[in-house]
């Protein structure tokens, strides 16, 4: 099943749900074939926490999941093709239900 991902690499206060929401065409990107969920990823690093959100697969979603449940310095949010994933700030990752037809 095809389904969209916001896709996005920067600052995390430049892709706050806000932001996100009011640029959907340039950042909402249709998943490829094999890619069945949306990641987002946030990193500290010297002070500054920087955001990837990308479309890619369960299994390497869950496998970062996991390895940043032991890190003060990292978060990831994994979202089935039901559901985007937006920042939402110091929450971390919240998800919005959409329907896509392809």
């Amino acid at each position: 099943m095809a389904f969209k991902c916001y896709v996005c690499l920067g600052a995390k206060d430049d892709y706050s749900k806000n932001k996100l929401a009011n640029h959907k065409d340039a950042s909402l990107k249709m998943c490829e074939d094999g890619l069945d969920t949306c990641m987002k990823t946030a990193t500290e690093v010297d002070g500054a926490t920087g955001v990837i959100s990308k479309c890619s697969t369960k299994t390497v979603c869950e496998t970062a999941k996991q390895a940043c449940e032991t890190s003060d310095d990292c978060e990831v949010g994994c979202c089935d093709g039901r559901v985007l994933c937006v920042w939402s700030g110091t929450t971390g990752v919240i998800k919005i239900n959409v329907t896509v037809n392809v």
